[in-house]
């Protein structure tokens, strides 16, 4: 959850992806995700968030983000016909599933 007293009435676990990132080739992810002192990459799913959050909401996460320390913020949306999102392109078929998947 990232907080030692989380809020459990959202549920929005943090599940690590690193091994993934290790293989995209984003050269700034893949980066992050090599640095075996700086190796955290997180994901969180919430259910909806696309009706939620506009690209403008996302861009604000990147920005309180980076004031912790994050090098950023990225998103994947899930849809009916598959993940989608800028990151998707950096990903192979089979990693995209398995993000999928977790």
């Amino acid at each position: 959850y990232g907080s030692d007293k989380p809020d459990l009435r959202f549920d929005l676990k943090f599940i690590d992806v690193i091994d993934i990132f290790t293989k995209s080739n984003n050269e700034i992810f893949a980066n992050i995700a090599k640095d075996t002192k700086k190796n955290r990459i997180k994901a969180i799913r919430v259910p909806k968030g696309d009706t939620i959050f506009s690209k403008r909401q996302m861009q604000r996460f990147e920005e309180f983000v980076r004031k912790f320390g994050a090098q950023g913020l990225a998103f994947i949306q899930v849809k009916k016909d598959g993940l989608k999102g800028p990151l998707c392109k950096f990903f192979s078929e089979e990693d995209l599933n398995e993000l999928s998947k977790r």
